[in-house]
């Protein structure tokens, strides 16, 4: 990696989620130990059931993670932006790789070894620390989205949905929150286990009522407080 690059992903890592709060020499220490990787737009990055033997850190781009049930059908697990991590769970415990991560979009990713990691985790309790936290707060959110399945109706399901991805990629405008997100309609269909034609339908009677404005792969949010109380 030259100079300008190995300043650029200590940067990186230094705003990422994961290793904000190490020293400089600790970032650069592992910023030139670190893979920089590119990745087309719906180009495999990680493949379930594979072994595991290192993280992504988002340089650029986004990633979905996701899963493939029996029947063939894709979950929508999550979606992983710039600074966010990837593949942390497979790493540490050394296991197979428990979903899929595709780009979806062009994406940069630099790639840390599991090796690497464990160094670093072994050398300073506090990064350890945080990326416990780091990870529970995945499963803490995964935990709320499988109890949003399991009681919520579609509605319920997809405002929430919506909301998360507003916390995520929303920006405030003069016409209300512009939210990004970059999904197809069945990927945001996938997101909250449901038909492509259902979701298309609430998210149509939503835009008719004036609650959101459908667009490729962004919505806009006039208020997201008037679109989650239509439906709780």
């Amino acid at each position: 990696m030259t100079e300008h690059r190995t300043q650029e992903a200590v940067r990186l890592l230094a705003e990422s989620q994961l290793f904000r709060g190490l020293d400089e020499s600790a970032l650069a220490g592992l910023a030139s130990r670190a893979i920089r990787r590119h990745y087309d737009e719906d180009e495999v990055i990680l493949v379930r059931g594979a072994e595991s033997g290192s993280l992504g850190v988002i340089v650029s781009g986004r990633v979905k993670v996701t899963s493939v049930g029996d029947t063939g059908n894709e979950v929508l697990l999550d979606l992983v932006g710039r600074g966010q991590v990837f593949g942390e769970l497979a790493v540490l415990d050394g296991e197979p790789r428990s979903a899929d991560v595709i780009a979806i979009e062009p994406t940069e990713v630099l790639t840390i070894t599991r090796t690497v990691l464990l160094a670093i985790l072994r050398e300073d309790p506090d990064i350890a620390l945080h990326l416990l936290q780091v990870v529970c707060a995945k499963l803490r959110r995964t935990t709320q989205l499988l109890t949003e399945t399991v009681f919520l109706e579609l509605p319920g399901r997809l405002a929430h949905r919506i909301r998360l991805l507003a916390t995520e990629y929303g920006k405030t405008t003069a016409d209300g929150v512009r939210i990004e997100h970059g999904l197809s309609q069945q990927e945001l269909a996938d997101s909250v286990g449901a038909s492509r034609e259902r979701v298309n339908k609430q998210l149509r009677s939503w835009e008719q009522s004036g609650l959101l404005t459908i667009g490729r792969g962004l919505l806009l949010v006039p208020d997201l407080e008037n679109l989650t109380g239509a439906v709780d």
